[in-house]
């Protein structure tokens, strides 16, 4: 077990390279068959963020993947608008 601390602040956007960096390192475990936890403190913002990168990654759809994510957690997600954004464009990078 690995543990990767990634901070980005409550309601806000990670550093963009790190961030694209991080979900490539991710999405390469799972690619290994790794088992992979994305987590932050109600999993609803920076989670959401982090976990649709690494499935932007794998070549799901932002929009899809924020949907997805929305699916299993019960809740719309990203936590802000600024997010939801903040993931399409990294989807168009």
């Amino acid at each position: 077990m690995a543990f990767v601390s990634f901070p980005i602040p409550d309601r806000g956007l990670p550093e963009t390279r790190s961030a694209a960096q991080l979900a490539g390192d991710l999405a390469a475990r799972l690619t290994d068959g790794a088992r992979v936890l994305v987590h932050c403190r109600a999993g609803i913002g920076r989670s959401s963020v982090i976990a649709a990168c690494v499935m932007i990654r794998l070549g799901v759809d932002a929009a899809e993947a924020l949907e997805r994510i929305a699916a299993a957690r019960g809740v719309g997600v990203p936590d802000t608008e600024a997010q939801r954004i903040w993931v399409m464009g990294i989807a168009r990078e």
